[in-house]
C-alpha cells in the first residue's frame, strides 16, 4: 500500500512538474507577445509558441472567415475546417473535437477584440492522431489566444497612432510652408509697394 501511494505521489509530482514547465513556457511566450509591436510579428510569435506549448501537426491562424492568415505544418485540407472556424467565431468559446471525418484531432480557440469583447479570429490546431488533445491543452490554448487577441488590438492601436502622428506632422509641415509663403509675400510687397508709389510720383511729374 505504501509503495502504491509512493508511486501515485511520484506520478502526481511528475504531472505537476510538467504543468509548471508549460506555465513557464506560456509566461515566456506572453512576454514575447507584448514586446512585439507589429501584427505580422505577433502571428510569427504565436506560431512559435504553438510549437512549444501544444502538440500539433498543423496549425492555422484565422483573421477572416474565408481563409487562414497564417498556417504551418503542412497537412491535408479538410472542408470541415472553415465551418468549424465559423462556429468558433460565432460562439466565442473553444472547441475540442477528438476525431474529424479524416481521423485527425481538432482544437480551436477564438480570441476577442478588446475592449468590445467581440471575436476577432481564431487559432486552430490539428493532429494526425485521434484523441491527441486534452482539456489542459484547450485551457492552455485559450489562455494564450486571449493574450494574442489583446496584443493584436494593441498593435492595431499603435499603428493607428503612428498614422495619425504622421498625418499631424504632414499637416504641420503644410502649415509651416503656408506661413513661410505669407511671410515672403509680405516682405516682398513692402518694397514693391514703395517702388510702385515712387514710379507713380515720377510719372506724374515727368513727361
Amino acid at each position: 500500500e505504501e509503495n502504491r501511494q509512493l508511486q501515485h505521489t511520484r506520478a502526481e509530482s511528475h504531472q505537476l512538474a510538467g504543468q509548471v514547465t508549460l506555465l513557464n513556457e506560456l509566461l515566456v511566450c506572453s512576454q514575447q507577445l507584448f514586446s512585439a509591436l507589429e501584427g505580422d510579428r505577433l502571428l510569427e510569435i504565436c506560431q512559435q509558441a504553438m510549437l512549444q506549448l501544444v502538440p500539433r501537426q498543423q496549425g492555422q491562424i484565422w483573421l477572416q472567415s474565408d481563409r487562414p492568415a497564417r498556417q504551418w505544418g503542412g497537412g491535408r485540407e479538410n472542408q470541415e475546417i472553415p465551418g468549424l472556424v465559423a462556429r468558433l467565431v460565432q460562439s466565442g468559446v473553444p472547441l475540442l473535437i477528438p476525431r474529424l471525418s479524416d481521423g485527425r484531432s481538432f482544437l480551436g480557440a477564438p480570441f476577442p477584440a478588446f475592449p468590445r469583447q467581440t471575436v476577432q479570429g481564431a487559432v486552430v490546431l490539428l493532429h494526425d492522431q485521434a484523441d491527441a488533445y486534452q482539456r489542459e491543452h484547450q485551457d492552455l490554448l485559450l489562455l494564450f489566444v486571449q493574450q494574442l487577441g489583446l496584443a493584436l488590438v494593441n498593435a492595431a492601436y499603435l499603428k493607428q497612432v503612428v498614422e495619425t502622428q504622421s498625418q499631424l506632422v504632414q499637416s504641420s509641415k503644410m502649415t509651416a510652408v503656408g506661413q513661410l509663403a505669407a511671410g515672403v509675400a509680405h516682405e516682398l510687397n513692402s518694397p514693391l509697394g514703395a517702388i510702385a508709389l515712387s514710379l507713380e510720383s515720377v510719372a506724374a511729374t515727368v513727361e
